[in-house]
């Protein structure tokens, strides 16, 4: 697994991370810079590793070549336009930047799912 992430994952994240980091206008060491990269990797990480769950939840989505790009483009657009109005605010305190809502009647994710997965990996 070092092996695998050294020399296959740590070069592309590096190579992410600074052009986050440029966008961003901060340091890749940056705790912003970092969590932005890391929402990204999250985003295809959830393509990845997530099809028995997109499966129940769209059983039309097919994955072909044609939808991953689609896809990889989605990625690509909705990130850059997140990191372009982060760094167009990256002065303002956390409070004055505006938050999406989420409508009082979406189920909230049930507890117990994060604690018993929680649980079961100690």
């Amino acid at each position: 697994m070092t092996r695998v992430v050294e020399e296959g994952m740590r070069p592309i994240y590096e190579r992410v991370l600074k052009a986050v980091g440029e966008i961003l206008g901060l340091p890749p060491e940056h705790e912003t810079t970092r969590l932005c990269n890391n929402s990204i990797i999250g985003q295809v990480l959830f393509y990845t590793f997530s099809q028995p769950v997109l499966s129940c939840l769209q059983p039309d989505l097919r994955l072909t070549p044609e939808r991953l790009e689609r896809i990889a483009d989605h990625i690509t657009e909705f990130s850059l336009a997140s990191l372009k109005e982060m760094a167009g605010q990256k002065n303002k305190p956390a409070k004055e930047i505006s938050k999406v809502a989420i409508p009082g009647d979406a189920p909230a994710f049930p507890a117990s799912a994060h604690n018993s997965r929680r649980r079961s990996r100690v």
